[in-house]
């Protein structure tokens, strides 16, 4: 019974001193909680946009095996300040060049490109990501951005086919006139060794009468 008595004093000993402090106690859980309330309502919430781009390489294209570069052609400072002023970016466009140069750091620093690994078909799939405050600017400028990038792939990959379709043209012709040569070397020879201008087949037993407007032209 003594060690109970003891357990009671010493439990209404240290309730005693939580009474007597409990201001220490309620005044910086109170200040955390109102730190937490203020940062909740002063800093806003962040919305993340993703998008995805399937790159497949077709005939000539070359967009698939640049994917490497992706990263850097999407989040080009160029890039990001065309697409602000296509889209009329009232906050970006009301700022002083310092202050829109900073503007822009934080745009790029907030879009995020990732590039997963080539599969068996040869297929490459690009993911892009944009947070911002705004949830539609964020969905509208991800949207705009992704465009404007697959339109210069696309352009590339226009250009690229386009100078191998020059290329093969130069070859058809240049093969065309190599033919042609050989078709006039041929006809001279037929004609200094006396051969049929109409006739390929050599070594037949069977006779075929020349035309005479073909013999004629082989006098001339």
């Amino acid at each position: 019974m003594a060690t109970q008595v003891e357990g009671q004093t010493q439990l209404q000993d240290f309730l005693g001193i939580l009474k007597r402090r409990k201001w220490q106690i309620v005044l910086p859980g109170a200040i955390l909680v109102s730190f937490g309330i203020a940062f909740a309502v002063i800093v806003p919430k962040k919305f993340v946009a993703r998008t995805q781009v399937e790159l497949r390489p077709v005939g000539v294209s070359i967009s698939a095996k640049d994917s490497g570069n992706a990263s850097f052609q999407i989040r080009a400072m160029n890039r990001i300040i065309k697409v602000l002023q296509q889209l009329q970016a009232a906050e970006y466009l009301s700022l002083p060049p310092q202050e829109q140069y900073t503007y822009l750091k934080r745009v790029i620093d907030d879009v995020r490109v990732t590039v997963t690994p080539t599969t068996k078909e040869g297929a490459t799939f690009v993911n892009l990501e944009y947070v911002d405050v705004d949830r539609t600017f964020a969905t509208e400028f991800l949207r705009a951005l992704r465009n404007d990038w697959i339109q210069d792939v696309v352009e590339r990959d226009r250009n690229k086919a386009q100078d191998e379709l020059q290329k093969l043209r130069e070859e058809k012709t240049r093969f065309e006139k190599e033919l042609k040569n050989e078709d006039q070397e041929l006809t001279e020879l037929r004609r200094v060794n006396g051969m049929s201008l109409t006739q390929s087949t050599f070594g037949s037993n069977q006779v075929c009468n020349e035309d005479l407007l073909v013999e004629r032209l082989g006098l001339n």
